[in-house]
């Protein structure tokens, strides 16, 4: 969907107007409130208009600048979505759960990511030497844990320019270290949200697949830059098929969701 079309009557097919009930109000967004019906809150999309345009142009300038935007979307009707248009537009992003310590211990990630992509290689070679049958289910196991937790960013290869979330509240452990290291954040927020812990908000309704889908789309629309991403790729591509080998022992630092303790993860 291009973005020539956005418009309040789009938003509005969307069903991106749609708030949470009354109860649930953060008065953080009450400029952004337009009414209430049947106990429902009504944003106003005359205000999200230029605030999603401003988020989409702000995105499109970080990915021209040879920058890698981390879309994110954990919850259940957003998964899947945010699979398909990040993979569609070659933009990292995380569809599961956000794992602690992505941004904030990079350094210790990266390692797994450069492991991760080399271990990929290795089990796709039709010959695998000498390797036995258990020291290769050993490695399917290890590959199936660390695609489950970094399938999706295995291309980052720096901290991102930007993060996208869809809901703060969901994913608010990804908006924490992405503020903690000044990495812009856009998202949507919704009536229960605060649009002051972002950096480009979008007021509107967070939980309607089709709203989720709209903006996704435009997410993709604006990170797809062909020669960046064809960069980005053959970078990505340069640093699996490096020469400096990372051993597949060292573990992956993490910050505790709940308490904020730094856990640390090793595969078997």
């Amino acid at each position: 969907m291009a973005q020539s079309k956005i418009s309040v009557e789009t938003m509005m097919e969307a069903g991106m107007h749609f708030g949470h009930q009354t109860h649930r109000r953060n008065p953080k967004m009450d400029p952004y409130i337009f009414d209430v019906r049947s106990g429902i809150h009504i944003i106003d999309l005359t205000k999200t208009e230029p605030l999603l345009k401003s988020a989409m142009e702000f995105l499109k300038e970080t990915v021209k600048g040879g920058r890698q935007v981390i879309i994110v979307g954990t919850k259940r009707q957003a998964s899947a979505l945010v699979k398909a248009q990040a993979e569609a537009c070659g933009m990292p992003y995380v569809s599961e759960r956000w794992l602690g310590g992505l941004l904030t211990n990079f350094e210790t990630i990266k390692k797994r990511l450069k492991y991760l992509n080399e271990l990929e290689i290795k089990l796709a070679q039709p010959d695998l030497g000498e390797m036995t049958k258990k020291e290769k289910v050993m490695l399917d196991r290890q590959l199936k844990a660390l695609l489950t937790s970094l399938g999706g960013v295995k291309h980052l290869q720096g901290l991102p320019g930007a993060v996208f979330v869809i809901d703060l509240i969901k994913d608010k452990i990804a908006v924490k270290e992405a503020s903690k290291l000044g990495i812009p954040v856009v998202a949507l927020v919704d009536t229960n949200a605060n649009p002051d812990t972002v950096d480009y908000p979008i007021p509107s309704n967070d939980d309607a697949k089709k709203a989720i889908e709209y903006v996704l789309e435009l997410v993709a629309e604006a990170c797809t830059v062909k020669p960046v991403a064809k960069a980005i790729e053959a970078k990505a591509d340069k640093s699996a098929n490096g020469s400096d080998k990372v051993s597949g022992d060292e573990p992956i630092v993490t910050d505790n969701e709940t308490t904020g303790e730094t856990l640390v993860i090793k595969e078997e």
